[in-house]
């Protein structure tokens, strides 16, 4: 089962995700120029990091592209 979660805060969106047992947290902070994402992951995704940020900037520059 998938679960998610948002708000904004000013130009910050807050998130919290869960999918199979799993908890994601994070925010995107949105900037004129640019978007930041932080991530908090559980120690069992923590290891794939590089993985996960290759996989988000890759996606993020596809969507990006679409809308330009």
């Amino acid at each position: 089962m998938i679960a998610f979660q948002e708000h904004w805060e000013e130009d910050r969106l807050n998130f919290e995700g869960t999918a199979l047992g799993q908890k994601i947290t994070g925010r995107f902070d949105v900037k004129p120029d640019s978007v930041q994402m932080q991530l908090d992951l559980p120690e069992i995704l923590a290891a794939m990091t590089e993985h996960i940020r290759h996989k988000l900037q890759n996606e993020s520059r596809t969507l990006l592209k679409k809308g330009s």
